[in-house]
């Protein structure tokens, strides 16, 4: 392999000019602009890219001829004076630069002016100690110059020798010296020769040049036209999170309607439980009010007869009101001729007795046989009145209980009276019973049909949900992809334009270093020529 430099072919050691080191060293005043840092998405770190990295590294060594002893086992860990030496032979390739004693520095300077990728993942502390775990990312930088190396040795293979600036230039001072020698000394034609040969060198150049400034204009629309096309994805963004937000809202209200409808599953049971016990009641109470129904049915009572009862009920009351004194006293009295007769009749027990316990009297016996008419004694006879007073007056009681008994009769009509009252109650409690059974069947219908309406209110809710949910997703996804797509366009719009730069920066630093080295050699040639002359003359 030729060794690759940014210097003229003849030069052998020539430095890069002032102002081109100070271009290279300074990046804001470079051509292309500053490379943003970009973070290393490659799997440095893996076994197969590794041994690639290793075996390219290796191979490019061992073609060159590298002074020290390098195998791939070395570079599988290699020191930080291995990691010098390989770098300052592979960066001689492209420059003769003088190393400073802070070699770090000067590594990451090189790197920043080459314009490698994945610069800001190597940081000084890095290369200051090479350790097994940084050495995949250096040793993949390495790989990087090792191709870039490679791609630019050939792209410089593919030129001619005769088709050089060199080449015309040294035809053009040949011509010259020869129609000097000649005294002619008309060297116009030859100049225009001259430039026009090397117009043509570079009409190529200049073309690719124009195209690809043509080219960047349009990556720029493009560019234009995809930021607002992110743009639009913000947007969309938004409006995917607008999506969400509601998405939240309705799943924290389905959450809540689930809650009520819980609890509205739990009162129905309950009502629907108490529907069942008052539907059993009012059968019971149904059953009563036949029965009473039967009874009242069987008994030929009208509404006016109840109303004569009730009006002598009344009556009966005041009565009895106005009687139960008078009871009172009667039985008082009663009480005290009941002690009075049971006195005397002890006392006609004990006379009878004592009578039969006298002696016989012949002319008395004879004269009960014959008449059986006994004749008593004065207070016998009182005796008898007052018996027969006390029978009288035991009529007379007896009379005023069947009075009393009457009135106990007449007691219990009103007691029945009231009890078709209370039975009239009864029916009005049924009715009652009736209209609030009515009642809560009514509302029962209304909760269940604002129940029902609920329900489906909720499943109306629940399908919208689900509607809403499935075009988010595909918005979603639809946005997603757009923006994957847009980012990998503007991922590869950019890696294009970066490299149309960079291949830019390379063909106009080549043209200013060939130009720079004909001019000086046109200088030098001239100043040879006027000594020449000179000495000549």
């Amino acid at each position: 392999m030729k060794r690759y430099t940014m210097t003229p072919i003849s030069r052998k050691s020539q430095k890069l000019p002032s102002s081109v080191r100070k271009n290279m060293n300074n990046p804001r005043m470079s051509i292309a602009p500053e490379e943003s840092k970009r973070r290393d998405i490659r799997m440095v770190r893996d076994k197969n890219y590794k041994q690639s990295c290793i075996e390219n590294v290796c191979k490019f060594l061992t073609e060159n001829n590298f002074d020290s002893n390098i195998s791939q086992k070395t570079l599988q860990s290699p020191s930080n004076r291995d990691f010098q030496t390989i770098f300052k032979f592979i960066f001689s390739f492209i420059d003769d630069y003088e190393y400073s004693s802070r070699f770090e520095e000067d590594v990451i300077n090189i790197i920043k002016i080459l314009k490698y990728p994945y610069s800001s993942e190597i940081t000084k502390s890095q290369l200051t100690a090479i350790t097994p775990h940084i050495w995949p990312i250096v040793l993949s930088m390495l790989s990087w110059m090792v191709d870039l190396l490679v791609k630019c040795s050939d792209s410089f293979e593919e030129k001619t020798e005769t088709d050089t600036v060199e080449s015309h230039f040294f035809q053009f001072v040949c011509d010259g010296y020869t129609q000097f020698m000649n005294g002619n000394e008309d060297d116009d034609k030859l100049e225009e020769e001259f430039e026009r040969k090397v117009e043509q060198l570079y009409a190529h150049m200049f073309k690719r040049i124009d195209e690809k400034k043509q080219y960047l204009a349009e990556l720029d629309t493009e560019i234009s036209s995809v930021r607002k096309g992110i743009n639009g994805l913000t947007d969309l963004e938004a409006k995917r999170n607008e999506m969400l937000d509601k998405l939240n809202s309705l799943i924290s209200s389905e959450k809540q309607l689930e809650n009520k409808k819980i609890k509205y599953l739990t009162a129905t049971k309950k009502i629907n439980e108490e529907i069942r016990l008052c539907e059993k009641e009012a059968d019971e109470l149904r059953l009563q009010q036949g029965h009473l129904r039967d009874k009242i049915d069987r008994q030929q009572i009208h509404p006016e007869d109840v109303k004569i009862m009730n009006k002598e009920k009344v009556d009966l009351y005041k009565v009895l009101e106005k009687i139960t004194p008078e009871k009172e006293k009667i039985m008082m009295e009663n009480r005290e001729l009941e002690k009075a007769f049971s006195n005397v009749v002890d006392d006609l027990s004990k006379y009878v007795h004592e009578y039969n316990s006298l002696r016989s009297h012949p002319s008395l016996e004879i004269a009960k046989e014959t008449s059986l008419d006994i004749s008593f004694s004065t207070e016998l006879q009182d005796l008898k009145k007052l018996i027969e007073e006390e029978y009288f007056s035991k009529q007379q009681e007896k009379e005023n209980c069947k009075v009393l008994k009457e009135t106990a009769e007449n007691d219990l009509e009103e007691r029945k009276t009231i009890h078709r009252e209370f039975e009239n109650k009864v029916d009005l409690c049924n009715k009652k019973l009736i209209t609030t059974g009515e009642l809560y069947l009514n509302k029962k219908k209304i909760s269940e049909d604002a129940q029902r309406r609920c329900k489906n209110e909720m499943e109306e809710l629940i399908c919208e949900l689900r509607t809403l949910d499935l075009e988010s997703n595909s918005s979603l996804n639809q946005s997603e992809q757009l923006l994957q797509r847009a980012k990998i366009k503007l991922d590869a719009l950019r890696n294009k334009i970066e490299r149309e730069k960079d291949e830019i920066n390379k063909m106009v630093y080549n043209f200013y270093n060939n130009y720079q080295s004909i001019r000086n050699r046109f200088m030098k040639i001239n100043e040879d020529l006027k000594d020449f002359l000179n000495k000549m003359g």
